[in-house]
């Protein structure tokens, strides 16, 4: 009698099958539909106010394309683009008022998003893109926000 490897392990085959549509799909999970990944999408997610104490004191509110920011007392008015796509994903943010040198520049950024936490981690103005959620002095600094609440209105 002649024993094959698909006599002694019927179930093999179906594992191995199994197993490769699974390495072919890591890549894709925990992410949504590519729909769901566009740009507004993502400044959708973003809108309302997140906020952080430590290290650094900072507001950041998120209205549409618009982002109305207070970091250590200077406020910033800017336009924002999402890149979900991008590996990590990204924001442009260009500066349209605040403080003189920063004016009419771009703060390049990365994020991740984590339920009720928001991690930035954001250029100087003109500066590179940071690759790493890792904070360098003079260069880029990280932003771990949470998302305030939405205060009841009172008639």
């Amino acid at each position: 009698m002649v024993f094959t490897n698909r006599t002694l392990f019927p179930a093999a085959g179906l594992m191995v099958a199994t197993l490769a549509s699974a390495a072919l799909l890591l890549p894709f999970a925990g992410r949504t539909s590519a729909a769901d990944e566009s740009p507004a999408a993502v400044l959708k997610t973003l809108a309302g106010t997140w906020t952080s104490s430590d290290p650094v004191d900072s507001t950041w509110t998120f209205e549409g394309e618009t982002l109305k920011a207070s970091v250590n007392g200077m406020d910033y008015t800017c336009k924002v683009k999402a890149d979900p796509k991008a590996t990590p994903a990204e924001l442009d943010i260009v500066i349209d008022d605040g403080p003189e040198e920063a004016k009419g520049k771009t703060s390049r950024c990365i994020y991740k998003l984590d339920g009720e936490t928001l991690t930035l981690c954001v250029s100087l103005p003109g500066k590179d893109r940071p690759k790493e959620f890792e904070q360098e002095e003079g260069e880029h600094y990280v932003f771990e926000l949470k998302k305030e609440k939405p205060k009841d209105k009172k008639d």
